[in-house]
This record gives C-alpha cells, structure tokens and sequence, in this order.
C-alpha cells in the first residue's frame, strides 16, 4: 500500500525531504524520471494552478511504490533535495544524459 502525503510549499534547493530512515544505513538510489529498484523518482502532472510534482519511492526493490509525495506546483526538483537519496556509478550516466538532453 502506497502511503500519500501533499506538500503546498517546497522550494528547490532549501527545502529538504528527509528519507533517510526508510532503508536503514544503506540509501535510497536517485532515479530522475525513471522507476528505480529501493529508489526515489519524481513524475509531472497538470499545468497552472493545477500543476502537481509528484515523488514516488520505492523501498521493496519491487519498483511498486511504497511513497509517494505529491508537491503543489511544477518544482524543479533533484536528488539534493532529499536526505538518504544518493546518485550511484550505475545510475550517474542516465542522470547526466537526460540533463543533456533537456
């Protein structure tokens, strides 16, 4: 079962999400847009005042979320907005890619 929380004021680069207690020592993997395995992803929906940012984990490996955090508004948001998420060797390149490529 997913637990659901909404969030009406995140900002980008000072606001932090803590995650950090729901794997243990071992952190949660930054997936961008991507469903990632005992990861975090982020997914975008509506526009305007309906715009929504939505923050999906993962903590069985299953890639069935078992989090998922919905932001009021389309916020740029990346991996150092969150404590006990890390960018690993494996997923790095698909990281610096889709920057690239957008």
């Amino acid at each position: 079962m997913t637990t659901k929380t909404s969030v009406r004021s995140f900002v980008h680069d000072i606001d932090k999400i803590d995650l950090t207690d729901l794997l243990g020592a071992t952190d949660l993997v930054w997936g961008g847009t991507t469903p990632t395995p005992k990861g975090v992803w982020i997914s975008h929906t509506g526009s305007g005042p309906s715009a929504r940012t939505h923050v999906w984990a993962d903590t069985s490996g299953d890639l069935t979320p078992d989090l998922h955090i919905v932001l009021i508004g389309n916020i740029s948001i990346d991996q150092t907005d969150f404590r006990g998420v890390s960018v690993r060797a494996s997923n790095r390149t698909q990281v610096a890619m889709a920057g690239a490529a957008s």
